[in-house]
């Protein structure tokens, strides 16, 4: 084997074992003192160069993140079964992840490791993605949605049960009554 040949086996056995990122199932959902938490199945199972089909242990304790900025942030509920994404951090985040989020030094030189993974929620394959709404924001379950479309206008969609009452104008159709009875 040249010299070549030896560099390349052996970058290539290092990517073999890095992880970036995959699609899991949820296994156990649960809350620990620092947030919530998820045991999950990773969802592609791993092939060797001789074709043989390998499966991964399941991840345990992955924490859950969330969009937020600003002290705001979005959650939905999550159970067994659902699918998440799962990426695994560069560096070893465990000091990071335990902190206050600002700059930390890493606790070990693990690269894209197990331990560092974390899970975003939402991550689905096309044949159960829902579709893009290009006229609105929309906010869905499987009962009913809430559609906010580009000009402020908030509808409630299909299964809702209650009408939005909009402050303007229930306050001119407040007011329109209350003349009507004092007149």
């Amino acid at each position: 084997m040249n010299l070549y040949d030896t560099i390349a086996s052996h970058v290539n056995a290092m990517k073999n074992q890095m992880f970036t990122s995959l699609p899991a199932v949820v296994l156990k959902v649960y809350e620990i003192e620092g947030g919530t938490v998820v045991d999950c199945s990773l969802g592609v199972r791993y092939m060797t160069k001789d074709g043989m089909i390998t499966e991964d242990a399941p991840l345990m304790g992955i924490p859950l993140v969330w969009p937020s900025a600003a002290g705001c942030y979005i959650t939905f509920p999550i159970e067994a079964g659902d699918t998440v994404m799962v990426n695994f951090a560069m560096r070893d985040v465990s000091r990071w992840v335990n902190g206050d989020g600002g700059v930390t030094d890493p606790f070990t030189r693990r690269l894209h490791n197990p331990s560092d993974a974390f899970a975003t929620p939402s991550m689905l394959p096309y044949g159960k993605a829902p579709k893009v709404d290009s006229e609105a924001v929309k906010i869905a379950s499987t009962g009913t949605e809430i559609r906010i479309l580009k000009d402020g206008t908030i509808e409630l969609g299909k299964g809702a049960t209650e009408a939005i009452i909009k402050g303007d104008a229930f306050k001119t159709w407040i007011d329109a009554e209350f003349t009507k009875i004092l007149a």
